[in-house]
């Protein structure tokens, strides 16, 4: 495995914030709290957000909610592949070879790049062509040809970018990008940090499947990801942000097989050996990337990943339903 990088580095990017929610998840929370806070949801990133602010000032809770909206529907405009006017779709419909972009994307791409290295490979955010080859995004998804796949899979892979001092970076072989793996971490993180510049102390963002919280302590449950209505482990959140792979939230069945949208970069097919991997990590954006590259590498590697990433945690259940975690995950169970 590649020299494992000491994530305080690679977070010189972005601010590290605090975060929180997802589908896949409950939050356990006190009636009276309750009543102290605004929760409002808007339709984002693909998923329904949700945005909950406890403060006595009503009006402060209301205008730091609308700014975070604001600030993660920016984000989706920047790089939404669905997005035809989105920086990214521009940049995957260019013919260029040398690339320049805005500060923002560079630091986002200069950190996918670590966590690919960190990763051996296994989060990559150049699976484009892969991704609209199974139709993963779209309403009509399909398993493609063995040899679409094999074209795909050599326009596909980190390899093919190369980044380049002064917010440039070279892309070989048609490659395109797609930060679905790790945007709706990274508007999290953007958001928690509108909010609290309004002094704001109590806040929860959620994201389907990305959670982070600051303030009181939140305790959120694990749901099975083969039965929705039951939790197999709850965790109290305190700094930490959650991020959740799981392939039961998107995925279609056929001839009795399941085909999850995680996809192996190494083999262009769904990632299957485990069934969810729930990351605790500070930096709800580094937890988001870290859930998926855990998922591909599955339970053995995906454990070693882990374990040598400062600050990190994480819960998998295995596609034989095992149960297991990182020596430190059981300081956040409750």
């Amino acid at each position: 495995m590649h020299a494992i990088r000491d994530l305080k580095k690679i977070l010189i990017y972005f601010p590290i914030i605090a975060v929180l929610f997802g589908i896949g998840y409950y939050m356990a929370r006190l009636e009276q709290e309750e009543k102290l806070g605004i929760k409002r949801t808007r339709d984002l990133m693909g998923s329904a957000i949700e945005i909950q602010v406890r403060d006595k000032d009503k009006s402060l809770a209301e205008s730091a909610i609308e700014e975070a909206f604001n600030e993660m529907e920016r984000i989706e405009n920047l790089f939404a592949n669905y997005n035809d006017s989105s920086m990214i779709q521009k940049i995957n419909q260019s013919k260029d070879t040398l690339i320049s972009v805005n500060n923002e994307i560079y630091a986002l791409m200069a950190l996918c790049d670590s966590l690919w290295q960190m990763s051996d490979g296994a989060f990559d955010v150049s699976l484009n062509k892969l991704i609209k080859l199974w139709g993963s995004e779209s309403d009509s998804p399909a398993v493609p040809k063995n040899e679409e796949l094999e074209v795909a899979l050599r326009k596909s892979g980190w390899d093919n970018i190369s980044l380049i001092n002064g917010n440039k970076f070279l892309r070989y072989s048609e490659v395109e990008l797609n930060f679905g793996a790790i945007l709706k971490g990274y508007g999290i993180d953007r958001a928690i940090d509108v909010i609290r510049k309004q002094g704001i102390k109590n806040v929860s963002v959620n994201a389907g499947g990305e959670i982070k919280s600051f303030g009181i302590d939140w305790v959120i449950g694990i749901k099975d990801p083969r039965d929705s209505e039951q939790v197999i482990e709850k965790v109290l959140l305190g700094k930490m942000s959650i991020a959740t792979s799981g392939d039961y939230e998107n995925y279609f069945e056929l001839d009795g097989k399941r085909y999850n949208h995680i996809l192996n970069p190494f083999t262009g097919f769904p990632a299957d050996s485990v069934m969810s991997v729930s990351v605790l990590h500070p930096s709800s954006a580094i937890a988001d990337a870290l859930a998926t590259a855990v998922f591909v590498l599955g339970p053995t590697k995906g454990l070693e990943l882990i374990e040598n990433t400062t600050e990190s945690e994480v819960f998998i259940v295995d596609i034989n339903n095992r149960k297991l975690f990182s020596k430190g995950f059981v300081e956040y169970r409750n």
